[in-house]
């Protein structure tokens, strides 16, 4: 274990000789992201949950004492001690609640998804640009925590995930931003790929503009206003078509009986978008779905975008499904 003065800082007790895996754990604790979930044979702790994957911390042969309160909305702290031949943990919930864990080990489970279909409109205008600063995001994130969990495409497109003009649009509003939602400066790495992205799109004209006046802060603004234009909606099409590429290795999510009612409403929705289709627009048919193995409020959705190359700007038109119970947005 490298570092491990630092994670001891978040789960004291914690020696080179445990679990690798408890270090994911001290990591939760230091961004103080923990969601926990019970029943009568498994603990476990939610690890990394996006649309595309989801994933855990499966503590084996687990015994709880004491009350786990599943979703706490204060500080959660613990510790780590060994117990003959198991392991112990302490949670303390503010000074409110406490309760052990005992297991003899610690796993991660992942279960990763076909993303390149979902998404969300959670932010008005410019919707491709903001579905591929999402897409990035989440990516970025799979990459950051789980690695081996991604293929050489995804790993790429995190590398790219680090071009501020393509993180520019948020997909958020800026309150319900994460540190690593946020790009501060443009790494060397994004921009050679984004670079070579142009040529392979064709886009001589925004090629030259950043060779001639580099990446900086203003440029980058630029940059991320012309890619807003019709003349280089090439560049904007052709990574999200590359997203799209990267999560359709994965499947979908399976969600038992209710899978065919889901799988109705997505299908209505790409008959619907049949009838928005001409030579000036793109259309795509997007869907918000719940996670498949922990409890979520989201309601399955399906809309239809319209992207049109008109004007100065592109246009965008976000229609609901009819089948979905959700609004129009222009």
């Amino acid at each position: 274990m490298d570092n491990i003065q630092k994670y001891n800082e978040y789960l004291p007790g914690l020696t080179e000789d445990m679990p690798l895996e408890l270090l994911k754990l001290a990591g939760l604790i230091e961004e103080q992201c923990i969601e926990f979930i019970t029943d009568e044979r498994n603990f476990k702790i939610i690890y990394l949950a996006n649309d595309c994957i989801e994933s855990f911390l499966e503590f084996t042969d687990s015994e709880i004492k004491g009350e786990c309160i599943t979703v706490y909305d204060g500080y959660t702290d613990a510790s780590v001690e060994k117990y003959g031949d198991r392991f112990l943990l302490v949670f303390h919930q503010g000074d409110e609640n406490v309760f052990t864990v005992t297991f003899t080990d610690v796993r991660i489970s992942a279960y990763p998804y076909n993303y390149g279909n979902t998404g969300h409109f959670w932010t008005q205008g410019y919707y491709d640009l903001r579905l591929i600063d999402y897409w990035l995001g989440i990516i970025n994130d799979k990459y950051r925590c789980l690695p081996d969990y991604c293929t050489e495409q995804e790993t790429e497109l995190a590398e790219l995930a680090g071009f501020k003009s393509l993180r520019y649009f948020n997909s958020v509003p800026e309150k319900y931003m994460s540190d690593s939602d946020y790009v501060e400066f443009t790494t060397e790495r994004s921009a050679e790929i984004f670079m070579r992205l142009t040529l392979e799109a064709g886009d001589e004209a925004l090629y030259k503009y950043i060779k001639k006046r580099g990446i900086n802060s203003r440029t980058e603004k630029v940059i991320a206003k012309l890619l807003t234009k019709p003349m280089h909606s090439e560049i904007v099409n052709l990574i999200i078509g590359k997203i799209k590429t990267a999560a359709s290795v994965y499947p979908d999510r399976d969600y038992g009986d209710k899978t065919g009612e889901y799988n109705r409403i997505y299908q209505t929705a790409l008959s619907e978008a049949e009838k928005y289709k001409n030579s000036k627009s793109v259309v795509s048919v997007y869907k918000e779905e719940p996670f498949a193995h922990m409890s979520d409020s989201m309601e399955f959705k399906a809309r239809i975008l319209v992207t049109e190359n008109k004007g100065i700007k592109r246009k965008y038109r976000v229609i609901a499904s009819v089948d979905s119970n959700s609004e129009l947005l222009d």
